[in-house]
């Protein structure tokens, strides 16, 4: 707030503040009486750097790279000494503090061409990672004073002063450096001693000290007026403020930042800022003190009314002048071009040696060689670095080498013949041979081998021509080009470069006509050729992002020479390939590779990326014609450990985002992979598990871009209080890379509207990574699916509330008629910051892999020894082994078992399986995640009492009458013998010839666990329960009769005994009619084997488990009356608990078994042909089979029936009023005030059941098509269809 003296009215206070607000008066350059001395920030303050002036040579400077080249020098800028750098870079390491501010200061020059140098701050946490700092460029050749003005980020200790130089012909010359960590020239700056140092307010302020701080115990609280802090600066000085504050209450105008005072002078109006925030959050402002002025004024401003501004943690320091031009913002969208994924293939690619990686040497190691789980490898001929060089090599030699790979390779056929960049220089080129080093310190560059070299060149081409030839020849058309220079350079310039009077265009172009001069050279022999480069043009891009993580520096020719590389291939006709080969070897997280894969596919060709090596014409379609490949390397790099874990999960991440391939670079202190004994069995587990995950659950291209918030905001909308942030005070935000979204503590959300389609009928996962910073708060990440009308036709989401970084998911299959999707994360719940990373969404094919990896009993041992694809074993036991339990675990972690039908978890045992005498079966069935089952079965044989061994069958054969008999509840029957079976004298089962056309085998056991679960309190039972099993699922195709045994004392006075089968699908008992008495036994007829029991029922009656008045959950329903009608009906039943579940919903399946249930139809159905039958359980095929033979389904586009998926209400429509046959009717609109969002296949169907009363709208008049139905729904619409097919 501006003010002309200290006894200014209130009135005039206001018209002031009014006039300020609208004009910024341009004072002159005049200086008020009485100034003040200036105020140097620095003085008293010790300089933090060693040896700053390396008048001890290089004491202190203790960090340097294999390839430095520094000297210390006498050319100093004071005293006797400096420090000159020629390649790479001389490092000190000093302790910082996170969030303290520092200025360094220092003298340089540089002297030889302009080659790129950089002197200043990087970041590093030993044993962490780097985080690039505040550099400058070395600019003029005398000495020159520079100044870096930084702030320790969160999450760092310490600092490193570099000074850097690209290798080449030259120095950059350093002394007098100093390092000062500037005070804070705001006093009280937390209000943790009250007002002190806050002594100017005004009468009208309304103000006071909060407990509710950003940080600390206090922060200010102002309500109206202003609250100021006097400080002192030096006029033509720069500043940097920073603050955090927040608002509360209605919106009104608020100020806080800088005014001009001098005492007696007069105001001038600084840079404020307004306070939106609802929560605290940092702001800053820059000023540079004006001419005239010893003073600055911190005003925290506020107009009268009743909400308030909070303030706290300022902070004011000297900093360097800030532009005021701001940064460019890109705010284009990119368009995703890829539409699917092919799944990469793995490559091998070990260290190269004469013993194991030439062509001879593996001929030698074949086999061995084929065992190893890759599928291709790199093959390493001794030509390969000589191919670039000026010697020139026959066809006939390369040939004579590489014939004996023709027809070699049986499985692994994805096979790299590799050659090394080189320089073409002669050896006796009288202007430098390339070996020698001049005075300078730096290889004499000699004008053969340059770039500009035509006669060199073109013994590269002819030499890559015969190579290319060859390859073709012996069936190999994959050429790796190793493009990082072990030996003669040629790729950088500069140092490289002969013609230092030529621009560094001039060398690009070369560059590129000799990339398009090899590739051509490639294509003229192989066509269809698959050339990978080992790096990529990402290289030459001097812009690339921190956290693009490999640290190859800038090297500006090699992208130029890829790019020719590309040219050739589309002037060829784009018959090659051409892939970027990430050697990346820093990425760990699928994020990590996420982020790398649309930086190098997009970023880098996009036009404000300012890659000019880049011809336009080849920007749009970029990402189009490269294919991007991922290294990864099997050692520790640059402080990131490798673990065989590390390796499993980073290969699986890899393989998901990598387009051609991935290849695995191994040296031989990781092992040796093609020495048989080197690598340990942990790496292969590795990479097989690694693969086989990748295998079982195959997923697509991400379609969502910038979901690691790398590219600010690119793709994304931001509202309400979300930012894209590094870190907030001293919390890093990122789970991967750099950058997450955050949430403020207000409501916010971030959105991005898909540019490529999803595929109807597929299956996707949405998943992200979030963190909330406080217990109970809660994010929400989802999907939402619209027609071509912009209606909403589907919805998915999860939710992110750990308090460490998680990750969440969720699949669903796109339904029809969507023609656009958004994806969106949001806050659910809380007040606190959240943060949310790596938000992928990938097309997924559920995996078919229904295997075993292992299994084992308890006792006894299998026969044959376990393997995954046999499914039948058998095993024997001793007499006294009266249990077992059986461990089996599934090879795809999505897959589920059961045992003997009970649900068992993978790795753990079973429940105990009691064993009777002779023959036992166990079946254990593994359902895999697309509904694939897989049956194996173990045929367990228990010694009887006298020790003696059971034969091939269970049972003995009566010589009579040729029946196979046995006494002990397990039967072995051959295939249309007759048998019989019984257990104890409970229950005997007679099979009648030709009953089965296969072997039987029979199993009969008591139920005992959890028979509470099967009955309600009112059955009465006669008999034990149960569990009778046979080998196959087929009905027997004659009546099997069934005995058992009851109790007839249980039997009263108008009541009777009766044999019921449990229905495994309704959860009921149901009556097996016909049954005949005979004293204590009961006989019945079957066709199939489930449980069975004896019920005591009363006459007339049938047994009803779970009768309407038990049901503990409709009382009060508005179902209620339909409820019980419709399971009295035989319609619907409810569950053995008690319960009706009406709220629950009804998968498709369930209510076709409903529907049918209802109608009652004839005969067993169609044969089934949807691409999912597998997955439509045996309680419900033979509905679903005969609603598709009577029309009234029909399935999806893509052929599926998906049983499991909810059933909608415009779903039920359409099935009910084809049931009432209504197929291809025409109705008027249904007229309700959700009609727009009826989906036109829906529309007719829809209206018919309205009219007919079949089914009514929900509240408000609307019909909610996308709903899904309820039990209580279903039952109650299935009825009112009785009701009008009755009419």
């Amino acid at each position: 707030m501006i003010r002309t003296s200290r006894s200014t009215s209130k009135w005039a206070i206001v018209f002031l503040v009014m006039l300020l607000l609208l004009v910024s008066f341009p004072f002159a350059d005049v200086r008020a009486e009485g100034e003040e001395t200036s105020f140097s920030a620095n003085e008293g303050v010790p300089n933090m750097i060693a040896n700053p002036g390396f008048e001890d040579d290089f004491a202190g400077w203790d960090v340097s790279w294999p390839d430095t080249v520094a000297q210390i020098t006498d050319e100093a800028q004071s005293g006797s000494k400096a420090i000159k750098v020629n390649a790479s870079s001389q490092e000190q390491t000093v302790p910082v503090v996170s969030g303290k501010s520092y200025k360094m200061t220092f003298w340089a020059k540089r002297a030889g061409p302009e080659v790129l140098n950089l002197v200043g701050i990087n970041f590093w946490n030993v044993p962490g990672i780097g985080l690039q700092g505040a550099r400058v460029t070395v600019d003029s050749s005398e000495y020159k004073q520079y100044e870096i003005y930084f702030t320790a980020p969160a999450g760092f200790s310490h600092s490193t002063i570099v000074i850097y130089r690209d290798p080449g012909i030259g120095w950059v010359y350093v002394d007098d450096m100093t390092l000062h960590e500037l005070p804070n020239l705001a006093a009280n700056p937390g209000f943790e001693d009250d007002f002190t140092g806050w002594d100017l307010s005004w009468p009208d302020t309304v103000e006071s000290i909060t407990s509710d701080a950003a940080s600390g115990s206090k922060a200010l609280k102002v309500n109206a007026s202003s609250r100021e802090q006097t400080v002192n600066i030096v006029t033509g000085q720069s500043y940097k403020m920073s603050f955090r504050a927040k608002k509360a209450g209605p919106p009104e105008l608020n100020l806080v930042g800088i005014n001009f005072w001098d005492v007696p002078g007069i105001g001038l109006q600084g840079s404020r800022v307004t306070v939106e925030s609802a929560d605290y959050k940092e702001y800053t402002v820059y000023f540079t003190a004006p001419p005239g002025f010893s003073k600055a004024t911190i005003v925290v401003y506020k107009d009268a009314g009743t909400g308030s501004v909070y303030v706290d943690d300022f902070v004011l320091t000297e900093w360097s002048a800030q532009s005021e031009e701001p940064a460019p913002k890109r705010n284009d969208r990119t368009i995703l071009q890829e539409q699917s994924k092919t799944q990469p293939y793995l490559m091998l690619m070990q260290q190269p040696d004469g013993n194991t990686t030439t062509p001879e040497k593996v001929k030698g190691n074949i086999e061995y060689i084929e065992s190893l789980p890759f599928d291709g490898m790199m093959i390493t001929p001794s030509f390969s670095p000589k191919l670039m060089t000026r010697e020139q090599i026959s066809y006939e030699t390369i040939y004579d080498e590489l014939k004996v790979l023709k027809g070699l390779f049986k499985r692994m056929d994805k096979n790299y013949l590799a050659f090394v960049s080189n320089r073409p220089a002669d050896p006796n080129d009288p202007t430098g041979t390339g070996d020698t080093v001049d005075n300078e310190g730096w290889t004499n560059v000699g004008k053969s081998g340059d770039l500009f070299d035509d006669e060199g060149w073109s013994i590269v081409e002819q030499n890559v021509r015969n190579f290319a030839r060859a390859a073709k020849e012996v069936g190999i058309t994959r050429i790796l080009y190793d493009n990082e220079e072990y030996f003669r350079k040629f790729s950088s310039y500069p140092q490289d470069s002969y013609y230092k009077e030529k621009s560094l265009k001039e060398y690009q172009d070369k560059a590129s006509e000799r990339g398009r001069q090899i590739m051509n050279a490639i294509v003229s022999e192989i066509p269809d050729a698959t050339v990978m480069v080992l790096h990529g043009p990402y290289v030459s891009d001097k812009n690339k992002p921190d956290w693009f993580k490999k640290n190859i520096g800038t090297v500006n020719l090699m992208g130029p020479y890829f790019i020719g590389m590309l040219q050739a291939v589309k002037e060829a006709g784009d018959k090659a390939k051409l892939v970027d080969g990430g050697e990346l070897y820093l990425l760990r997280s699928e994020g990590d590779f996420e982020d790398a894969y649309q930086f190098r596919k997009y970023e880098l060709a996009d036009s404000y990326s300012n890659n000019d090596f880049i011809p336009e014409e080849l920007r749009e379609d970029f990402g189009d014609s490269v294919s991007m490949a991922f290294g990864i390397y099997n050692m520790p790099w640059q402080n990131y450990p490798m673990t065989p874990q590390i390796m499993r999960t980073m290969l699986e991440n890899a393989l998901r985002s990598a387009e051609e391939m991935v290849w695995y670079y191994t040296e031989p202190p990781g092992g040796h992979w093609l020495i048989p004994g080197s690598m340990g069995q942990e790496w292969f587990d590795a990479v097989i598990g690694a693969r086989q995950a990748v295998a079982d659950v195959k997923t697509g291209t991400n379609r969502i871009y910038n979901g690691g918030f790398e590219f600010d905001d690119v793709n994304w909308d931001l509202s309400g209080s979300t930012e894209i942030m590094h870190n907030i005070g001293p919390i890093l935000t990122a789970f991967s890379d750099a950058n997450a979204l955050v949430i403020g503590k207000e409501q916010g959300a971030a959105k991005q509207k898909l540019t490529t389609g999803l595929k109807q009928g597929s299956t996707y996962m949405l998943s992200a990574w979030g963190k909330a910073l406080a217990k109970g708060d809660r994010a929400q990440v989802g999907i939402i699916l619209k027609d071509e009308l912009g209606n909403v036709v589907g919805e998915q989401s999860f939710q992110l509330e750990a308090e460490v970084y998680s990750k969440g998911s969720v699949s669903f299959v796109v339904p029809s008629g969507i023609s656009s999707a958004e994806v969106y994360a949001k806050r659910e719940a809380g007040d606190d910051y959240i943060f949310i990373d790596d938000i992928i969404l990938r097309e997924v094919e559920a995996s078919s892999n229904a295997d075993l990896s292992g299994l084992t009993l308890s006792g006894g041992a299998l026969s044959p020894a376990f393997a995954s694809g046999t499914t039948d074993y058998t095993s024997s036991v001793a007499n006294d082994v009266t249990s077992l339990t059986v461990t089996g675990s599934v090879s795809q972690s999505h897959a589920t078992m059961t045992v003997n039908g009970i649900r068992a978890e993978s790795g753990q045992a079973s429940g105990a399986i009691n064993l009777n005498v002779g023959n036992n079966l166990i079946t254990i069935v593994v359902t895999a995640q697309n509904g694939t089952t897989k049956t194996y079965e173990i045929a367990v044989t228990r010694a009887g009492a006298s020790s003696s061994s059971g034969g091939s069958y269970t049972g003995s054969i009566s010589s009579s009458d040729n029946i196979v008999t046995a006494i002990d509840g397990k039967l072995t029957l051959p295939a249309g013998k007759k048998g019989k079976v019984s257990l104890e004298d409970t229950i005997t089962i007679d099979i009648p010839a030709d009953a089965a056309d296969k072997e039987l085998k029979i199993t009969i056991d008591k139920v005992a666990a959890d028979i509470q679960n099967l009955l309600t309190n009112q059955d009465v039972l006669a008999s034990p329960v149960f569990e009778i099993l046979k080998n196959f699922s087929d009905n027997f195709k004659k009546p099997v009769t069934l005995t058992f045994t009851f109790d007839p004392n249980k039997v009263k006075s108008n009541q009777r005994a009766a044999v019921y089968y449990y229905d495994e699908a309704k959860k009921v008992w149901v009556e097996v009619a016909g049954g005949k008495v005979n004293g204590s036994t009961i006989s019945v007829e079957v066709n199939h084997f489930t449980k069975f029991a004896v019920f005591v029922v009363d006459e007339a009656s049938v047994i009803d488990p779970e009768p309407n008045s038990t049901f503990t959950d409709i009382t009060g329903h508005w179902a209620e009356a339909n409820i019980k009608l419709a399971v009295s009906s035989g319609i619907v039943s409810g569950y053995p608990d008690g319960t009706f579940k009406p709220g629950n919903n009804v998968t498709r399946a369930e209510f076709v078994v409903m529907l049918m249930n209802a109608l009652k139809p004839q005969g067993e159905g169609a044969e089934l042909a949807f691409t999912d039958t597998a997955k439509i359980g045996a309680w419900a095929q033979q509905a679903v089979a005969q609603a598709v033979q009577a029309g009234i389904i029909q399935g999806y586009e893509d052929g599926s029936f998906r049983p499991d998926a909810g059933i909608t209400r415009a779903e039920m429509a359409v099935i009910l009023a084809n049931a009432l046959g209504q197929q291809g009717e025409s109705y008027a609109a249904a007229g309700f005030a959700d009609d727009k969002n009826i989906p036109a296949w829906a529309k007719d169907g829809i209206a018919f059941v309205k009219q007919a009363g079949i089914v009514q709208g929900k509240g408000d008049n609307v019909f909610a098509p996308q709903d899904q139905a309820t039990r209580a729904e279903a039952a109650t619409i299935l009825l009112n269809m009785l009701t009008y097919k009755s009419k």
